[in-house]
């Protein structure tokens, strides 16, 4: 009885080859294809992670090679050694155990062979063993070679290259010497082939075939019941949930069966899953004997060169299940670990023992040991995120990220969050240099796609890439995306994505997409310097170079506070792609001539003025100061009759009688004076107004209505919409908006209301219905009550909600149909609050409102929408710098069709935009587009 138990407790072999005998071998169908194969003189290569059943496969194929009348003879590299071995100690070692394997002692006297071939270096050596020895002393016969643990030659301090490009040498002398068909080498070991010769200048080892070496599968492993018998109820129903645990995998296989025969009886049974809970899994670093799963982590985590790249592949694979095969290095490595193997062209854990083990748990521990920045990242988050001396720059960031990047992003892990919050804020501190508060809100926005976007740190490196963190610039592409206002397309990446996100939203007309107003405002800034030709001149050379040494000298500064460049690691460069895109190299070839024509008109004007005053005093000339006339007398006789001298001598007005309308805020230039001063001087050229019959009006309406054939040219107060540019391309023409004048937003409270102004940052969150109670901006504790026209009635609501709102939708609000019934409707009730042009309410004296000052943000000065103490006209100054935070341009929209239409809407245009024009701009209540130099 104890013999029989003590038989069936060494029935299972766990660790170590098995001899030829073992009832226990499990033969697979690698075992019939390497016989086959080596039968067939084929060279042959067994290459899999340890303990996959290498050794006990070439224990078995020898012997039935034996049986079969083969010569056969093993080289175990690990009992040559590796450590302290010289080359000749090494190839020494493999001729003598050759010597030994085909028991060729008895026939040549090795010891004097070995002194008369000396000369000879040691491949040759081994060469002419082959040759003069092997296959002399071993006649006619099948000779095969196993050469076992080659993995071990991978770690000697010398080139084995010669070694395997001599095997490869025996298989190619068969062509010239019949006699090496007789002789064949089966290598195995944990290696790839690329191994083998790693001088990439000769050959690879590229010889041979491939044996698969798989997992048990159950119809093979019959031979492991006979030790389950008497130990379990259903000994083959056990065997297949033990197959299951270790999907096959020999070394566990062997392990899991000889623990469910030790120690159990059918009178008390235990399952498969508790004996694996028991005592592979639970402390399984301890109960790990012999050491496998340890062997499989060794692997993983000892060479630090792959262990970044292994793991980021394993992780990619525990997130997906499954991921595609290929023949990547990295690949190949990860599958000689045994952790994961391939299955009908994907890689996936070897089996649910191994993905127990080595979780997300393990994982995230074995990633944070990797991170190589793990101590800036932790004294950033101890400050609360405010220490930027922690962030990373240059280099460092740049293998932050690439460690970072396939990592993905778990947003039930705070440390996960902040650890990309990191690596954002360290982005934007790299290309900024230092953090302002604009910056930090660039941050901020970015971190709110986390939360948002399925796979956000692609996108955010693309947008921060292209904008180099310029804030502007990066915030709208990010709003774009948070308010899914530019949808990704099928099959498109986020890279392509976002490029196309900044080519139709940025690049392409980018001057009537300029929302809120930045490349226009810096454009503006650098050509009206008064040093604009040198800075344009610096610009250039910027542009032409990629990068010029930053000195700090006074153009740079200014070149590099308006954003055109940036200095990065002590050069200057492009601010960014879009900037390299809108501001190149012919833009500034175009500013740059007309800089030129201008200092060329200045001396003409200079010698006219001189001819003038030379007249002057001869009495030859008289004039009359028509400005001080019109100053006096704003829209009577002289200014009239001098606005009527200045539109006659604008050109290409064509004939006939042309419809316009659109934007109510133009209603002061539809003024009769102004309609009286175009006609008497073009009186061919009639305009008039046209009322929409079924809609309100306002920009989009006379827009649709242009589209429609309804008017010759439009007038809107916000910016031509993506939608309309298509709608006017499909019917065969172009639409363009030509900017007339500039006007502000005001803000209107109730008159009562003790409020002294608002941030721009408080409107949104009072129009959108975060604030919803005035005690929340410093009033009363009063329900606040917003006023606004539709959505959709024009473009004054449009440009308040883009701009201002920064796109999101009205909170709660009283819809009224016009600026008339607003005004009244804030009057009337004590928390009211409202918004129109300024221009219509500045100087408006029937309803008695609150119009507040704005500020850009806390930290801002406040600015009124109306001149110092006059509230009867609009603070122009502040409306065409920009300080006041709500500004806007009036727009012509022209019809692009080559015809009657486009002239008209051209001329319209032009007799605004002339010098007695843009005045009546400014006597409307708007700002002009370009600055008097009078008044």
């Amino acid at each position: 009885m104890n013999s029989t138990l003590e038989l069936i407790s060494d029935y299972y072999h766990v660790g170590g080859s098995l001899k030829p005998n073992a009832p226990s071998y499990v033969m697979r169908q690698a075992d019939q294809e390497l016989y086959d194969a080596l039968m067939a003189g084929q060279f042959c290569y067994v290459l899999n992670s340890r303990q996959m059943g290498k050794s006990s496969l070439r224990v078995q194929t020898m012997d039935r090679l034996r049986h079969s009348g083969v010569s056969c003879a093993a080289i175990d590299i690990t009992r040559i050694g590796s450590e302290h071995l010289t080359p000749e100690n090494w190839y020494g070692g493999i001729v003598s155990l050759l010597w030994q394997g085909f028991n060729l002692l008895s026939k040549v006297n090795q010891k004097k062979w070995l002194q008369e071939h000396e000369e000879l270096s040691l491949v040759q050596l081994l060469d002419r063993f082959i040759e003069e020895v092997l296959l002399v002393y071993v006649p006619e016969k099948r000779i095969v070679i196993f050469v076992d643990e080659i993995d071990s030659i991978i770690s000697l301090n010398f080139s084995i290259n010669d070694f395997f490009a001599l095997i490869r040498a025996c298989y190619n002398q068969r062509v010239d010497k019949p006699d090496y068909e007789r002789l064949t080498f089966c290598l195995l070991g944990v290696a790839t082939p690329s191994d083998l010769i790693r001088d990439k200048a000769r050959t690879p080892f590229n010889i041979g075939k491939a044996i698969a070496l798989d997992g048990f599968k159950f119809e093979e492993a019959q031979a492991l019941e006979k030790g389950l018998v008497g130990k379990v109820s259903h000994p083959q129903e056990v065997l297949r949930e033990i197959l299951y645990w270790t999907g096959g995998q020999p070394f566990l296989t062997h392990k899991l069966c000889k623990l469910m025969s030790e120690g159990l009886t059918v009178e008390n049974p235990l399952s498969v899953e508790q004996v694996v809970r028991s005592k592979i899994i639970e402390n399984w670093e301890s109960q790990d004997q012999p050491e496998h799963l340890k062997t499989i982590r060794d692997r993983l985590l000892t060479n630090k060169h792959l262990t970044q790249q292994m793991l980021g592949l394993y992780q990619s694979i525990l997130r997906h299940k499954e991921i595609d095969a290929d023949h990547s290095y990295e690949q190949m490595e990860l599958r000689l670990s045994g952790l994961v193997v391939k299955h009908n062209g994907k890689l996936k854990v070897f089996n649910p023992i191994y993905k127990r083990v080595f979780n997300q748990k393990w994982l995230n521990q074995e990633l944070e040991k990797l991170r190589p920045y793990a101590e800036a990242l932790s004294a950033w988050v101890e400050s609360q995120y405010q220490d930027d001396s922690r962030l990373l720059r240059g280099q460092a960031f740049e293998e932050g990220w690439s460690w970072l990047v396939d990592k993905g992003l778990d947003r039930q892990n705070k440390f996960s969050i902040d650890e990309h919050r990191f690596l954002i804020a360290s982005r934007v501190l790299d290309k900024r240099g230092t953090l302002a508060e604009a910056d930090r809100q660039t941050i901020n926005t970015a971190e709110e796609l986390l939360a948002k976007v399925s796979n956000p740190m692609p996108v955010i490196r693309k947008v921060l890439r292209i904008t180099k963190s310029e804030p502007v610039l990066a915030q709208k592409l990010f709003r774009l995306i948070l308010n899914e206002q530019f949808p990704i397309c099928q099959g498109e990446d986020e890279a392509d994505w976002v490029e196309r996100m900044v080519r139709e939203r940025i690049i392409d007309n980018w001057e009537s997409q300029d929302q809120p107003e930045h490349l226009r405002k810096i454009r503006d800034e650098l050509v009206q310097n008064k040093d604009a030709e040198n800075l344009l001149q610096l610009y250039r050379q910027v542009l032409q170079s990629g990068k010029v040494v930053a000195d700090d000298n006074p153009k740079q500064l200014i070149l590099l506070r308006l954003g055109f460049v940036v200095n990065y690691q002590g050069k200057l460069e492009v601010g960014n792609h879009i900037y390299e895109t809108i501001f190149n190299q012919s833009w500034v070839d175009n500013e740059l001539g007309k800089l030129k024509f201008q200092k060329q008109w200045q001396r003409l004007k200079l010698i006219i003025l001189s001819g003038i005053l030379i007249a002057v005093s001869l009495g030859i000339y008289t004039g009359i100061d028509l400005l001080s006339s019109a100053s006096r007398c704003p829209l009577q006789e002289v200014l009239l009759n001098t606005c009527i001298a200045t539109f006659a001598k604008v050109k290409n007005v064509p004939e006939g009688t042309f419809f316009y309308g659109g934007s109510t805020t133009f209603a002061p230039l539809r003024s009769q004076d102004i309609i009286d001063a175009i006609n008497k001087a073009h009186p061919s050229f009639h305009l008039q107004y046209v009322h929409p019959a079924k809609k309100k009006p306002g920009s989009r309406t006379g827009i649709e209505m242009l589209l429609n054939d309804e008017l010759s040219f439009a007038q809107s107060s916000d910016t031509l919409k993506p939608y309309e540019l298509q709608a006017a391309i499909k019917k065969g023409f172009e639409l363009e908006q030509k900017a007339v004048a500039i006007d502000g937003i005001a803000i209107y409270v109730n008159l009562s209301l003790p409020i002294r102004g608002l941030t721009l940052e408080q409107v949104q969150q009072i129009f959108t219905g975060e604030i919803t109670n005035w005690q929340q901006v410093g009033g009363p504790n009063l329900k606040i009550t917003v006023f606004s026209r539709n959505p959709k009635a024009g473009g004054t609501v449009d440009f308040f909600q883009d701009t201002v709102l920064l796109g999101r939708d009205f909170g709660s609000f009283k819809e009224v149909n016009n600026t008339t019934e607003s005004l009244q409707r804030v009057a009337d009730t004590a928390g009211g609050i409202g918004y129109a042009t300024a221009s219509e309410v500045v100087n408006q004296k029937t309803v008695p409102v609150k119009l507040l000052p704005l500020a850009k943000s806390a930290d801002k000065p406040y600015v009124a929408p109306f001149s110092g103490t006059n509230i009867e006209k609009v603070n122009q100054l502040a409306f065409i710098d920009s300080s006041y935070p709500m500004t806007r341009k009036l727009y012509v929209i022209i019809k692009k069709d080559g015809g009657v239409n486009e002239e008209a809407g051209t001329a319209y245009a032009n007799l605004l935009l002339s010098v007695e024009g843009q005045k009546l701009v400014e006597q409307a209540g708007f700002a002009p587009i370009r600055p008097l130099t009078s008044k």
